[in-house]
């Protein structure tokens, strides 16, 4: 067990006893958007399941976060809910243009109507 109040000979205190030791963390995956060399019409959308959620009951994704979710899955290899999540992110953020940011507005719109509901 550490003593965490223990001081070295020049009154600083010891943090931990192995603090020689570095702890590596994974990088971050990151998702590259900049990819203009293939359209969106090549990817194929999975196909829902027969039962709705509250997208489907609100009238689906907004076309924009559909096409951007379509390229994060064939270039990154994310689920469909993961790929879903990452385009409303990134769409939220601002990094897609003032088109990502309508679409995220559509997308938040269409959550709080459902929630209400």
């Amino acid at each position: 067990m550490v003593d965490k109040k223990r001081r070295d000979e020049s009154g600083r205190r010891f943090v931990a006893e192995f603090k020689h030791l570095k702890v590596k963390r994974a990088p971050k995956r990151r998702i590259d958007l900049s990819k203009g060399d293939h359209s969106s019409r090549t990817h194929s959308w999975p196909a829902n399941k027969p039962k709705e959620n509250w997208v489907d009951q609100q009238g689906g994704l907004p076309d924009f976060i559909k096409r951007v979710a379509k390229h994060i899955m064939a270039d990154s290899g994310y689920s469909q809910s993961r790929a879903i999540a990452a385009a409303v992110s990134q769409c939220a953020k601002g990094r897609l243009g003032p088109k990502g940011i309508a679409a995220a507005a559509a997308f938040k719109a269409k959550a709080a109507r459902a929630r209400a509901s």
